[in-house]
């Protein structure tokens, strides 16, 4: 669902989309601490509440376990940053549910096209990358995909790939 809508708004050549990458801060322990069932409960209601702010430029899509993507089509930096505030506000809130109330906050990272990439893999994969080094910066907030990052990122895979190598030689 979220590749051929992000191929339809990458089209439209010269126009602005952004993918960001919602990743639930520390969902795991909500899993152990509620139970799997629930956990899945609370999953669908953060999808639901993150529907609220889908529009005729916003799309949301589960992607995986924590993780969603919003698709924002249009605007700039400012109202892109808006929208992940609205994400995130909107999450802030308790979810309720018969046996558990849970707090959740999120790290939301941003990637957009044209200046990051221009294919959904691209794309998806630096805005990734942005929440991974949001997570590393604390949670709980919004980071922008950085060039340096991807390099990072690269960086590792080289080194894996060098030092599984190497031990394969002894």
């Amino acid at each position: 669902v979220l590749e051929p809508l992000l191929i339809v708004m990458l089209a439209n050549a010269g126009s602005r989309v952004s993918v960001l990458f919602v990743d639930l801060d520390r969902f795991h322990g909500i899993n152990e601490a509620i139970g799997h069932e629930l956990a899945d409960e609370v999953l669908r209601s953060v999808g639901a509440r993150l529907q609220t702010i889908a529009s005729e430029h916003v799309a949301i899509a589960h992607y995986a376990s924590d993780e969603f993507v919003v698709v924002q089509h249009g605007g700039d930096d400012e109202s892109t940053k808006r929208l992940a505030q609205d994400i995130r506000g909107s999450l802030s809130n308790p979810f309720d549910g018969a046996n558990y109330r849970v707090r959740l906050t999120a790290t939301v990272g941003i990637s957009c096209a044209p200046q990051h990439g221009r294919t959904p893999l691209d794309l998806l994969r630096r805005a990734q990358v942005a929440a991974q080094r949001g997570k590393r910066m604390g949670r709980d907030c919004t980071s922008f995909f950085r060039t340096e990052g991807m390099q990072e990122i690269e960086d590792r895979i080289v080194l894996g790939g060098r030092l599984r190598a190497a031990a394969d030689a002894g």
